[in-house]
């Protein structure tokens, strides 16, 4: 939604490129602290984290809806806010596996429908207030109802047990250089590459295809239905079919939608159907990714190995949009569905070798 504002309105002298680098480092410092983020959790629990993500996002989305100029847009929401995110959303997603030992990957699941409930929200929210108000004061009404979140997840987010401060010894660090591990953060740094294209690049796409205006914006809203869909899905079906072949399947899932199905639609119906079932495959991935992490690590680990997770991903955010902007040519997007494509399929086989390395040929893994 913003990708398309700025574009057309805030920054229309600005290329598609350096509007995309506004997403670019949302997703790359949302990513990239989760190592320190981590090693913090590990040591001080939630309540501060989250406390701190609050204070720098509300303030960058503040600071965004008094932005005039492109690199006042890019401090704001490109970094300040997303730092902020970063100190909320690792420690997020960290707390509740070490609440549970049974149906984990359920309770997992069940908190991060959260996002594409908000994801269907915010995007309507915010297209309405533009239109009726005003940006800037589209930007402070999210950021008010952040703030009230905020105040609600810092006065109930806590661990069951008071985490030890443990330094980060050598036996951690080797354990990082693991097989499964390391094929993990692989997965998710390939699959980050290309599943933010798509996201990203959704709206600008339909309406280069002729779809209209109106219903192009609401397109980011009816991904995030499907997300819904999608968030829960690994939790309910992980414990019978194993976590590692459910996610490696939606991950092909996304390549092949996003080859076979986004790169020929032109149309209201593909383009809408596109969104809705990439939205509930690529949501799979990534509300699996905490299950993933957990059963690969010790419960000492998880924060940092989380964050090392998150972080990597950070570095594909980082290198991954930028790369598909300058294949975007004007109104021809072939070229950069295509690289998220093959991103997203290559990180599948990424996910089949840590299921492997993890258990072997084994009909069933983890």
């Amino acid at each position: 939604v913003f990708q398309e504002y700025y574009k057309n309105v805030a920054l229309s002298s600005y290329s598609s490129l350096d509007v995309g680098w506004i997403a670019t480092l949302q997703n790359f410092f949302l990513q990239f602290c989760g190592p320190f983020v981590g090693l913090l959790f590990d040591r001080f629990g939630p309540r501060y984290l989250l406390i701190t993500g609050a204070v720098l996002h509300v303030f960058g989305l503040m600071m965004a809806s008094i932005s005039k100029e492109y690199y006042q847009f890019v401090l704001s929401q490109g970094v300040c806010s997303s730092i902020g995110t970063s100190f909320i959303f690792n420690p997020a997603t960290v707390s509740v596996p070490m609440w549970f030992s049974k149906r984990r990957g359920l309770a997992i699941a069940l908190s991060s429908t959260g996002a594409p409930i908000g994801g269907v929200i915010y995007p309507i929210v915010v297209n309405r207030l533009i239109d009726s108000v005003s940006f800037g004061w589209a930007m402070r009404v999210c950021a008010f109802i952040i703030l009230a979140a905020m105040a609600l997840a810092v006065a109930t987010t806590t661990l069951p047990t008071r985490p030890a401060k443990r330094p980060v010894n050598r036996e951690i660090a080797r354990r990082m250089l693991s097989g499964p591990f390391v094929f993990l953060v692989a997965a998710f740094f390939f699959f980050t590459m290309g599943v933010l294209l798509p996201i990203t690049y959704m709206t600008q796409n339909a309406v280069a295809k002729g779809l209209d205006t109106g219903l192009s914006r609401y397109l980011v809203s009816m991904y995030n239905a499907g997300a819904f869909v999608g968030r829960v899905m690994p939790g309910l079906v992980g414990h019978k079919t194993g976590f590692f072949d459910i996610t490696a399947a939606c991950c092909v899932a996304t390549g092949v939608l996003t080859l076979a199905l986004w790169i020929p639609a032109a149309g209201t119906q593909p383009l809408v159907a596109f969104a809705v079932l990439f939205g509930w495959a690529a949501n799979a991935v990534i509300a699996a990714m905490p299950m993933l992490i957990s059963l690969v690590s010790a419960p000492h680990e998880l924060g940092v190995r989380a964050g090392t997770v998150f972080g990597f991903a950070g570095l594909g955010a980082l290198a991954g949009l930028p790369i598909g902007s300058v294949l975007v040519r004007g109104d021809d997007f072939d070229d950069m569905k295509i690289f998220a494509g093959v991103m997203m399929l290559a990180g599948a086989c990424c996910y089949l070798a840590s299921r492997f390395c993890l258990s072997g040929l084994t009909l069933r893994a983890p």
